[in-house]
């Protein structure tokens, strides 16, 4: 074999193992884990994401909708637009018993305004300053008249005991009368 043949073979076959590691390092993510893809199908998903978008012109399209949906969207344009008389018409037939309901009510409130104007409803914040010290002087009545009440039931019961006491030392002295007027 010619020496240069040997040398010119070790040096593809050296040159073959240095490719096949830069493909094994980049194409198939062999030092970044085993959880991502390899370079060549990351590309080849983007690619096809990027054709299934469609063209340029399909993505400007897309934006000027957007933007067209936003202006027809937006509270100004609503307000330019106006509404027509039947449009009108038909809402308040729609709300025609919700309307009736409103008004009555309106009457009833109307009907009842001369009571809410009165002197004295105006008046309501002094009112509601006396009431509050009714409120305290009637607590405060509410529990001395518990003390009373608790003090005459047990003068009532002492002056039970005493009467009772008192007519059991009757009964005594007129059965002991009684014996004295039977014995003479």
């Amino acid at each position: 074999m010619d020496a240069r043949k040997v040398v010119d073979q070790g040096y593809l076959d050296s040159l073959g193992d240095r490719i096949e590691r830069m493909r094994v390092k980049l194409l198939d993510n062999y030092e970044f884990g085993k959880d991502r893809k390899p370079i060549l199908k990351e590309l080849r998903d983007l690619e096809r994401r990027v054709t299934e978008l469609g063209s340029r012109e399909n993505i400007k399209n897309t934006w000027a909708e957007i933007k067209e949906l936003d202006t027809l969207l937006s509270p100004e344009y609503v307000q330019k637009l106006g509404t027509s008389d039947e449009v009108k018409t038909e809402v308040v037939l729609h709300r025609a018993d919700e309307i009736e309901q409103v008004s009555s009510q309106l009457a009833e409130v109307n009907e009842l305004k001369d009571y809410i104007n009165l002197k004295n409803v105006q008046d309501i914040e002094t009112l509601e300053k006396k009431v509050i010290t009714q409120s305290q002087l009637h607590i405060f009545q509410q529990s001395s008249v518990a003390e009373l009440s608790k003090e005459v039931t047990d003068m009532v019961a002492n002056y039970n005991t005493i009467v009772e006491g008192l007519s059991q030392k009757f009964l005594e002295m007129d059965k002991l009368l009684t014996k004295l007027e039977a014995d003479k």
